[in-house]
């Protein structure tokens, strides 16, 4: 039994010679892990970042990731992608990794070219974000969290005109209550409470 991890992967791209008892598929959006594991009855798991070893604690013979433009966000991928070349022990060319890009050759050797030169960067960011007038805040992501790396610009906008409103009728008597649930990074909800 081989141990493969198949990463990029949803439950329409999956052929039946895939699905096997040392076969593991990591998405990131519980959709995916819920139709590969209903469809296909394989071992899904949804999680920001890729198992280390197989479910026996051995690392994997293989893995198998698949990427395009149109398949996964530029940043996502080489996240992603440079996660499965450490589980293969750093090389991307070894026997034991397998890219399935699909796309034109140029994306794909960029791709390539931008994992041998940063191999050993952090999958975490930091960075930092406020509304007019509101307390400068740190977020942290990973990949896998909506707007990782980066400000959304439409989640500003958002932050910025519902302090506003509740900065305009605030008041001691009635405090606002915020639940965020499922929301990235909780940039919107947190900036909103700093204001």
């Amino acid at each position: 039994m081989a141990n493969i991890l198949y990463v990029g992967y949803k439950a329409a791209d999956l052929k039946p010679a895939m699905v096997s008892e040392g076969a593991v598929f990591h998405t990131l959006d519980i959709y995916h892990r819920h139709a590969i594991e209903k469809v296909h009855h394989a071992k899904a798991i949804c999680a920001p970042h890729l198992p280390l070893a197989a479910a026996d604690g051995s690392p994997w013979d293989r893995v198998c990731f698949r990427t395009g433009p149109k398949l996964m966000s530029g940043e996502l991928a080489l996240d992603l992608l440079q996660e499965a070349v450490k589980l293969v022990g750093g090389e991307v060319r070894s026997p034991k990794f397998e890219l399935v890009f699909v796309g034109r050759e140029r994306d794909r050797n960029e791709l390539v070219d931008k994992v041998k030169d940063r191999l050993d960067r952090s999958f975490r960011a930091v960075w930092p974000a406020s509304v007019p007038h509101g307390e400068k805040l740190m977020f942290t992501s990973y990949p896998g969290c909506f707007c990782h790396r980066r400000l959304d610009e439409g989640g500003l906008a958002l932050a910025e005109v519902v302090s506003r409103e509740l900065l305009a009728g605030a008041s001691a008597a009635a405090p606002v209550s915020l639940l965020d649930m499922g929301c990235g990074c909780g940039l919107v909800s947190l900036l909103i409470a700093g204001a």
